[in-house]
């Protein structure tokens, strides 16, 4: 990591200690922890304060849904209405306007004709259905949603009316009906005269006000049915908590949330800037032990200072909702992912610190971090050959009974016994396992937003039909056929010290792609008498061999090779000179008139300890097909020749492998290379 990258990641390190800081807990949601059913083990609780008991959302609820149901709606009586419907009957049935129309139309003077008495009958019906007035809605309707009486509202003043002392239009028509029917006329004449738009609703539902008003009455409904005063035993040390201590738990734990929302102190944030500062610090610690400073990227520490910030803040919201358990938080996703794109030494370390940092939102930090670092833990055993097609099924598995198991462990060491209630904590964490399968779906996606490469990549890199491979087999099949040996013994050698096998095959595949350019120039292409460096000077042919470095970096440049991929190409020689040329230069021109550039690889040398073993298994393969026999002691000879030539020339300067991991190696190489020269029986003819 040089310079600049240090400072970006110095910047991100700062920005996750501020962002964090501001996430964490500045009070408690939930005090106290507890199930209805288990026994209550934090000591004989008294009230410290005076604290109100509030109804339940469904206790508050069913109140209000009780006073909908008896809520008398109000109407609006219309008071000009009867009076406009008498004027319209005398206009449209042309009669004299009286003073009282009603009390002049009832004289027989006025009587006599057909005409005339329909009108008198039709303004007797109207004068004794306003009497009580017409509601705007069906008997039937008005009785079920009012039940007895409505509110009517006549000027400013509110009255309470009988519903069975108003008509509904249906009745009024029966009354009109009614009248006709007295005076000699049948329900035709309804019909003739079209007498059934003089019958209107006088009394109308006033929506408006009679949502305002039950608005405002839902309003002056009290949230809570109870008052527990300070000093008041709450559950005794040892009590088994039913519902009723439970309710009581429950209301002190959200009085305790409003206390602490309601008074700012900036002591909670100061002292959590101090507790993630000291934590971010040893994590910051442990990764620069963990990588070498060639292999930690930017990338890296920003990937692990964003699965800080995602979790805690999953934590902060399920932190804010007191019913559902922060158990349900998928916590094992963190090693999970970790240990896919770094292994399982950094994904164990930072999970757990980034535990103790989501503990703050427990109410037993202890267990808390036991019950997630035992299941994520197990999730990641089974993690290590995540290229096979069960692996992710078998964590999740183990992630869900290992925190069934603690569970279980917590209990007993509690000597409780099972009860109803744990079915509660059961289904946090089957929530928290399936929530856990949709985040690993997500893994393929980290894996090209953030420039990773997991095992399962490599395991498709590594497939001979890869296009890359399939042109390498055809155009320089020699090589190939070295690539390959270089792939198994470095593969084996790799896992001899615990390194990562997969990348070291998978690099020593491609190492030495860019021999297709000129695969003619390379001897494991050609005939053994056939040599197209007798044209060339050494100088030229050291340009060539020396190109398939810098042709193999393009080549992974067109095909997107992952960079740790790529950089088995770059390292395989490193910087090393290529010294067969050299050597025939230094005879054909003397040592004083060589420079010793035009034949010297362009490196750089190995970073990592499977480009290291990439660069000795690749030497050893190529110089072993030269021995003139294959016992261990020649090929023994051969190999530490080549490796104390690599050492000399400062090769292992960058690489992390330590002298005992190379003495390991040392030996896989020559009883690989002894396996692959291995003597046959001659069969007879």
């Amino acid at each position: 990591m040089d310079k600049s990258t240090r400072k970006k990641a110095t910047t991100i390190v700062i920005m996750l200690v501020i962002v964090l800081t501001y996430l964490l807990p500045t009070n408690k949601v939930v005090k106290y922890d507890f199930l209805v059913g288990q026994q209550w083990e934090n000591g004989t609780l008294v009230a410290p304060f005076d604290f109100p008991i509030h109804k339940t959302d469904k206790e508050y609820m069913s109140e209000v849904d009780g006073y909908k149901d008896t809520f008398i709606p109000i109407y609006k009586e219309d008071l000009n209405l009867k009076d406009n419907i008498v004027n319209a009957l005398i206009s449209d049935f042309d009669l004299p306007v009286l003073n009282d129309s009603l009390a002049k139309l009832s004289k027989p003077i006025f009587a006599k004709t057909e005409h005339s008495k329909v009108a008198n009958k039709t303004l007797r019906a109207i004068d004794e259905i306003y009497k009580n007035g017409v509601i705007s809605i069906s008997q039937d309707e008005d009785k079920d949603k009012h039940r007895d009486v409505v509110r009517v509202l006549k000027g400013d003043e509110i009255s309470i009316k009988l519903v069975k002392n108003i008509y509904t239009i249906s009745q009024a028509k029966a009354i009109l009906k009614s009248c006709l029917r007295d005076g000699g006329f049948d329900t035709t004449y309804i019909e003739k005269y079209t007498l059934d738009k003089y019958i209107r609703p006088n009394i109308i539902y006033d929506e408006i006000l009679s949502g305002e008003m039950l608005d405002e009455n839902v309003k002056k409904i009290s949230t809570t049915k109870g008052f527990v005063t300070e000093g008041t035993i709450i559950i005794n040390d040892g009590d088994i908590v039913s519902p009723q201590s439970a309710t009581t738990l429950e209301n002190l734990n959200r009085e305790y949330s409003y206390l602490g929302a309601k008074t700012f102190s900036i002591l909670p944030y100061v002292g959590n800037f101090i507790y993630l500062s000291l934590l971010i610090l040893i994590s910051c610690f442990s990764i620069f032990l963990l990588f070498s400073g060639k292999t930690l990227k930017l990338n890296a520490v920003l990937f692990i200072a964003t699965l800080y910030i995602l979790m805690t803040l999953f934590c902060s919201v399920i932190y804010k909702i007191p019913s559902v358990s922060i158990y349900v938080v998928p916590l094992a996703i963190v090693p999970f992912y970790l240990s896919q794109f770094f292994g399982s030494r950094v994904a164990i370390i930072q999970y757990t610190f980034i535990l103790l940092i989501c503990a703050t939102y427990a109410s037993q930090p202890f267990e808390f971090i036991i019950f997630n670092l035992i299941a994520g833990v197990a999730g990641v055993y089974f993690l290590r050959r995540s290229y096979r097609r069960n692996a992710m099924f078998l964590a999740v598995l183990a992630t869900f009974i290992s925190y069934i198991a603690v569970y279980l462990a917590f209990t007993f060491m509690r000597q409780q016994e099972i009860v109803s209630s744990d079915l509660y904590m059961v289904m946090w964490f089957a929530i928290n396992v399936l929530l856990l399968l949709v985040f690993l779906q997500l893994t393929f996606i980290f894996e090209k937003s953030y420039h990773f490469v997991t095992k399962i990549t490599l395991v498709e890199l590594c497939d001979t039909n890869q296009k890359l491979l399939k042109e390498l087999s055809e155009k320089a099949p020699g090589t190939f056929q070295h690539s390959l040996q270089v792939a198994n013994i470095a593969e084996e050698a790799t896992a001899a010290i615990g390194g990562n096998t997969l990348l070291a095959r998978t690099g020593a595949m491609y190492h030495d792609i860019g021999k297709m350019a000129n695969p003619g120039y390379f001897v494991e292409n050609v005939r053994a008498e056939e040599s197209n460096h007798d044209s060339l000077s050494p100088v030229e042919s050291a340009k060539i061999i020396n190109s398939h470095v810098l042709e193999g970096m393009v080549l992974a440049r067109k095909y997107a090779l992952p960079s740790i991929v790529s950089d088995f190409i770059a390292t395989h020689h490193g910087d090393s000179i290529i010294r067969y040329f050299y050597h025939k230069q230094v005879e054909a021109v003397g040592a004083e008139n060589v420079n010793i550039a035009d034949f010297q690889y362009v490196g750089p040398s190995p970073s990592t300890k499977e480009q290291t073993i990439c660069m000795i298994v690749d030497s050893v393969e190529a110089a072993a097909r030269t021995l003139k026999t294959h016992d261990r002691e020649s090929i023994a000879e051969l190999v530490n020749s080549i490796i104390s030539t690599q050492q000399s020339s400062g090769q292992y300067r960058n690489s992390p492998l330590t002298f005992n991991e190379l003495e390991r190696v040392k030996e896989v190489i020559i009883s690989k290379t002894l396996d692959v020269y291995h003597a046959r029986v001659v069969y007879p003819k």
